[in-house]
């Protein structure tokens, strides 16, 4: 008889703890989901393909493994203002196994110049359709120098290198990057007549040029090739090179590619669009 009640005790018990911690396991399940759901402030934009005359460019399909881990990152800093990878790209200690970015050494800028004008000449020098116009080569340079001048004025300009491969080519060659302007991540309302609320916008950010220097130009290019104007700033996944920038509060990442059925020539492919929904 002791036994049974002793047996029923425990019964009652068991049942008893389950009642209290059902509803606790219960109540932490919806809590992180609801924090889950509150980190979410980047989505990918789902793929969307038109038909018809030549218009809007189809979006990315998002197939590439970097949209889901880079996702998965940017919902990481959800409380970043500005938003992360608009001024800078910073990685979450869960994905730095997958994420990185360039080791960049920083060189004097005034000391460099001619790196830079090189960086920019050098590409129009070589190709068929520039080669001859020295007036138009000088112009690209001088409008260039314009807005570089500034930030060597007013100090936000930087020029950095590193060797890394920038167009996934399997061989890493020397690369600049030059910065100027500051990037604030304030958000600049284009027609300043519309309601902010719905208005178009996009961020203040400094300007950043990522490309070969000249030397590595010169092995790269040859006159039949058209090499279209650098690149913004870069980042590797898994042993490969992606560049990004920002339209107004998407994202886009891109690979750079040689294209062998275009000549060779160097090329950009759209991989993934995030929208940035907590404006």
């Amino acid at each position: 008889m002791k036994k049974k009640s002793f047996i029923l005790f425990l019964s009652l018990t068991v049942l008893a703890l389950g009642l209290i911690i059902m509803p606790a396991v219960a109540a932490e399940k919806a809590d992180t989901q609801s924090v889950t759901k509150e980190k979410s402030c980047y989505r990918l934009i789902p793929q969307e393909v038109y038909s018809g005359p030549p218009g809007k460019p189809p979006s990315p399909d998002n197939k590439h493994p970097v949209c889901k881990v880079l996702l998965e990152n940017l919902n990481e800093f959800c409380n970043e203002d500005p938003p992360n990878m608009v001024c800078e790209f910073k990685i979450h200690p869960r994905y730095r196994n997958q994420l990185s970015v360039p080791k960049w050494k920083k060189l004097n800028i005034y000391k460099n110049l001619d790196r830079i004008e090189a960086m920019i000449r050098t590409p129009l020098e070589i190709q068929a359709v520039t080669a001859k116009n020295k007036s138009f080569q000088d112009k690209v340079w001088q409008e260039y120098y314009a807005d570089l001048k500034k930030g060597l004025e007013n100090g936000t300009a930087t020029l950095h290198e590193a060797n890394i491969d920038l167009c996934n080519l399997g061989k890493a060659y020397e690369v600049l990057r030059a910065e100027h302007g500051k990037c604030t991540g304030k958000r600049i309302i284009l027609d300043p007549n519309d309601d902010p609320r719905v208005a178009a916008f996009e961020y203040q950010q400094s300007w950043v040029d990522v490309d070969y220097d000249a030397s590595a130009l010169r092995q790269l290019i040859d006159p039949s090739m058209f090499k279209m104007g650098t690149m913004k700033d870069v980042f590797f996944f898994q042993g490969e090179t992606f560049s990004y920038k920002w339209y107004r509060n998407q994202l886009w990442i891109l690979k750079p590619f040689k294209d062998r059925e275009a000549n060779g020539n160097f090329n950009t492919k759209e991989i993934c669009w995030f929208e940035y929904i907590r404006n």
